[in-house]
């Protein structure tokens, strides 16, 4: 079996092989996992330019944790980087991810996450955001706006939205660099008399549930329930298929964390974003895709 040995453990590249031990794995915990379930069921385990999968296995043959390691960035990184399971390995994991280039973004649990970024050599932080992961099963009634998916005369208004959200939540400052029909991708435009007010992403949609993500109303109209109202008009018609809808937003940000309670999200886990500072990379960097 290929792979590089570090210490006991084998960090291994995955592939349709290990499908059924890698969602055996993922489904003990398919709230933490929504978005790596996703991603499996989307693209499968082979290495294709959408990213490749990292197990780490005992000796014995047990997988103690994955990763996932998204498609590469313009330094030769994985642009994103979402690993689960046992910190320990995960450090391994990391060592793995390091030796074909490292990654850029790194956004999980807490504590895979924490591990995760060791292995990669603990580099330098631009952002270092602790999160909470919080799940909805059901919404509660109220208000909602109206939620289309965005449409390619909604571009510029995304792209400005998908930036202003950046900077206001991790401080990122950079434009997204992304094809025009990557970047509307998932992108939900909230209405409020016909204006655009709200934005929200659909990172993925699986058997497991969704993740949203990106959440974000216009300045010019907060303080009057539209995000509360938009995110309750996002997730309704998703938990009419999917049996969780989940997010992460920023410990710190109470605001959000009462906005999303009051439409049925309850937290769930500790999680973390890491992103490397611009400085190690020489150039400017686009955010994940996610």
């Amino acid at each position: 079996r290929l792979g590089i040995i570090i210490g006991v453990m084998d960090a291994t590249p995955l592939d349709e092989s290990h499908a059924s031990i890698v969602r055996d794995f993922l489904f003990t915990d398919p709230v933490a996992n929504v978005f790596l379930i996703g991603i499996m069921e989307r693209w499968g385990l082979a290495p294709t330019p959408s990213g490749s999968w990292w197990g780490c296995f005992a000796s014995s043959g047990v997988l103690h944790s994955l990763v996932y390691a998204g498609p590469s960035d313009q330094f030769g990184r994985a642009s994103i980087a979402v690993a689960s399971g046992d910190p320990r390995s995960c450090v391994v994991l990391g060592e793995a991810l390091l030796e074909h280039g490292g990654a850029s973004w790194v956004i999980g649990e807490q504590a895979s996450s924490d591990a995760l970024w060791l292995g990669l050599g603990n580099p330098p932080a631009r952002v270092q955001s602790d999160q909470t992961l919080m799940c909805a099963t059901r919404a509660t009634p109220g208000r909602t706006l109206e939620i289309r998916d965005a449409q390619p005369s909604d571009l510029v208004w995304v792209l400005s939205a998908s930036s202003a959200m950046l900077k206001e939540d991790l401080g990122i400052s950079e434009p997204q660099i992304l094809p025009p029909h990557v970047a509307i991708t998932g992108e939900c435009v909230g209405l409020h008399e016909g204006e655009r007010v709200f934005r929200a992403k659909l990172a993925t949609s699986c058997s497991a549930g969704a993740q949203i993500g990106g959440i974000w109303v216009d300045p010019r109209h907060r303080h009057l329930g539209l995000g509360r109202a938009g995110t309750r008009g996002t997730i309704q018609p998703l938990l009419e298929t999917h049996p969780r809808v989940t997010l992460h937003v920023r410990t710190d940000n109470r605001t959000a964390i009462r906005c999303y309670e009051s439409v049925g999200f309850a937290p769930v886990r500790a999680f973390r974003v890491m992103v490397r500072k611009v400085a190690a990379m020489g150039r400017r960097q686009a955010g994940p895709p996610i």
